[in-house]
C-alpha cells in the first residue's frame, strides 16, 4: 500500500484542514517600524533627487537667459559663416596671422595671433589681448585689421592697436573661432572669465610685456581676469601688465539698476551676476599696474553712474597708476571712440618708450 509519506507529502490530518503557521513567519511590531523607517527614507531619498533635478533644471535655464543677456553674440550670428569668412580673409596674410589651440590650466581656446610683418624680431617682446564687446567677435576685428578704413578716415582701435605690435584676437566660449570648443549649450560669467584667465597665462608665458584692452564687456573681462590670474600667480611680474578699457561699467548689475547700488549688488548676487571691474581696477592701481579708463559722456547704452570712469575718477584721481580719459563731445555714442581714445592708446606707449631710452641707455654705457 503506498501511503502520502512515500511521496514526501505532509500527512493530512483528519477534521482540520487549516493550515498551521510557525511562530516565527509571524509579523513582529519591530519588523513594520523597520518597514516603516525604510519606506520614509526612501521616499525622502526620492524628494531629494527629484528636487536636485528641479534645481539643476531651473539653474540651467538661468544660465542660459543670462547669458544670452550677458552674451548675446552667442545667438546673433552664424559662426560657422564667419569662421569661413575669416579663413577666407586671412589666407592673404597668413605670414601675419596665425590661428592656434591653446590649452591653459585645462581650458582649450582656440586664438589668432596678429603679428606685423615689420615688427617680426620684436614679436616676443610684447603683445596686446584685445577682450570683445558682447556682440562682437575676433572676425569683426580682424576684419578691420585686414581691410583698415581709408587715409582720411580714423583708423578702428583694431587696426591702431595692430600698429603697434602683435595683437592677440580670441573669442569668448560659444562664440566665433571658439564655438565648437565648449561643452555647454550656453556660457555666463565664469567661464567668460576663466577663459580670459587661459589667454593671459599663454601671453604671460610666451611675452616680455601684455597689454590688456577691453571694449564695453571686454573692459570688464579684462579687468577683472587680470586681477584673478594676479591674485593666484603672486610671483608673476606685475610690471609687464598694462590694462586699457573702453567705455565699461562698475558691475553688470549696476548698468541695469544704476541709481540703487545695494538692490543691483543683492540681485546680481542671486542670480549670479556681478562682473565687479570697479573693485578689480582698484586692486589693480594699488597693486602697481598701470590701468588706463575711457568713457564717452554721451554713450547711450551704460548710464552715467554705471561707467567705469566716474567712479573711480572720484575714488582714485591721485593714484599716479590710474589715468582716466572721458569724451565730452555729444557725437559720440556707445561704440564710437573720440579723440581722447586715441590719446589713451597713446598714452600706453610712454612704458616702451621708457623701456627703449633705458636699453638706449645701457648700450650707450658699453660703449
Amino acid at each position: 500500500m503506498i501511503s502520502n509519506s512515500d511521496y514526501g507529502l505532509r500527512p493530512r490530518i483528519e477534521g482540520n484542514n487549516i493550515p498551521q503557521h510557525n511562530k516565527k513567519n509571524r509579523i513582529s511590531p519591530c519588523d513594520i517600524k523597520n518597514y516603516i523607517k525604510e519606506s520614509i527614507f526612501y521616499i525622502s531619498g526620492k524628494i531629494k533627487s527629484l528636487f536636485n533635478y528641479i534645481i539643476t533644471k531651473i539653474t540651467r535655464i538661468k544660465n542660459k537667459i543670462l547669458g544670452y543677456l550677458i552674451l548675446p553674440s552667442q545667438s546673433l550670428y552664424n559662426h560657422q559663416k564667419l569662421n569661413s569668412n575669416l579663413d577666407t580673409r586671412l589666407f592673404d596674410y597668413v605670414d601675419n596671422f596665425k590661428k592656434i589651440q591653446i590649452n591653459e590650466n585645462g581650458i582649450k581656446l582656440n586664438i589668432i595671433i596678429c603679428s606685423p610683418s615689420d615688427r617680426e624680431d620684436k614679436n616676443n617682446n610684447r603683445c596686446s589681448i584685445l577682450c570683445n564687446p558682447n556682440a562682437s567677435t575676433a572676425y569683426h576685428f580682424a576684419a578691420e585689421i585686414v581691410d583698415p578704413p581709408g587715409m582720411k578716415s580714423r583708423p578702428s582701435i583694431a587696426s591702431a592697436i595692430f600698429e603697434k605690435g602683435t595683437v592677440i584676437l580670441w573669442d569668448y566660449p560659444n562664440t566665433g573661432i571658439n564655438c565648437d570648443i565648449n561643452e555647454e549649450n550656453v556660457v555666463a560669467e565664469d567661464q567668460i572669465i576663466n577663459s580670459a584667465e587661459a589667454v593671459i597665462q599663454y601671453a604671460n608665458k610666451n611675452y616680455d610685456n601684455v597689454d590688456i584692452l577691453g571694449l564695453s564687456l571686454g573692459g570688464g573681462v579684462a579687468t577683472v581676469s587680470l586681477e584673478r590670474f594676479l591674485t593666484k600667480n603672486k610671483d608673476v611680474d606685475h610690471s609687464k601688465f598694462q590694462v586699457a578699457v573702453f567705455n565699461s561699467f562698475t558691475t553688470i548689475p549696476s548698468v541695469v539698476l544704476p541709481d540703487s547700488f545695494k538692490i543691483s549688488s543683492f540681485l546680481g548676487w542671486l542670480v549670479g551676476v556681478g562682473m565687479d571691474s570697479e573693485t578689480a581696477v582698484k586692486y589693480l592701481i594699488s597693486h602697481n599696474i598701470c590701468t588706463i579708463i575711457y568713457n564717452n559722456s554721451n554713450d547711450n547704452v551704460i548710464p552715467a553712474r554705471a561707467r567705469l570712469a566716474s567712479s573711480v575718477e572720484s575714488n582714485d584721481q591721485n593714484n599716479e597708476n590710474l589715468f582716466v580719459f572721458t569724451e565730452l563731445s555729444r557725437r559720440y555714442r556707445h561704440m564710437d571712440f573720440g579723440d581722447n581714445a586715441y590719446k589713451m592708446l597713446s598714452h600706453l606707449e610712454q612704458k616702451y618708450l621708457i623701456q627703449d631710452k633705458s636699453n638706449e641707455d645701457v648700450i650707450d654705457a658699453s660703449f
